[in-house]
């Protein structure tokens, strides 16, 4: 019950905009999400995941990606310049806030 009720209070903290993408990330890998919440939430050792990368957004500032990586819900993709995948947080909270 924690974990839904600290991810509710985040979500309201976020900027709309910081929300709006990782929405949208949801709508549009909401398997491998769910799949990745399933291996992370009753793993005891660490696991593979599936990589989660966000959306390409032009209009989207660099300092929206700089809130959601101090929040520790994405993390940048060492394989792929410019892009961010989600964080174990990341999947946590969509999982939590689309359940």
């Amino acid at each position: 019950m924690y974990y839904r009720e600290y991810f509710f209070y985040l979500k309201e903290r976020l900027p709309e905009k910081c929300y709006e993408v990782l929405k949208e990330c949801y709508k549009t890998q909401k398997n491998d999400i769910e799949n990745n919440f399933k291996l992370l939430h009753n793993s005891i050792v660490k696991v593979e995941t599936v990589d989660i990368l966000l959306p390409i957004k032009e209009t989207y500032y660099h300092m929206n990606y700089e809130i959601l990586l101090r929040e520790e819900l994405i993390m940048k993709d060492d394989s792929r310049e410019n892009r961010y995948k989600l964080d174990r947080f990341g999947i946590y909270l969509l999982h939590y806030l689309n359940d």
